[in-house]
């Protein structure tokens, strides 16, 4: 699959720090950001401190535009 396919998969479905985006899609840090400004090309995609989906840790984020509560994802504490 391509690199930027795999990273576009990964911020639609919720805020990610970059370290998790690089674990999850195999790819080196270079690539991955890489493939990020490729998508950031096409769409609006949102860096901004918040909670990360992968290691759940407070961090900066990267996720695409897609519906959400009035909230932005990033801001969503993880469950308890």
């Amino acid at each position: 699959m391509d690199s930027v396919a795999i990273i576009a998969a990964l911020i639609a479905e919720g805020p990610l720090c970059m370290l998790c985006i690089i674990e999850k899609s195999g790819l080196t840090p270079e690539a991955a950001s890489a493939a990020v400004r490729t998508i950031e090309r096409v769409l609006k995609v949102h860096r901004e401190p918040g909670f990360c989906q992968g290691c759940r840790l407070s961090r900066f984020v990267l996720y695409s535009d897609r519906p959400f509560p009035s909230r932005s994802p990033a801001h969503h504490r993880p469950p308890q």
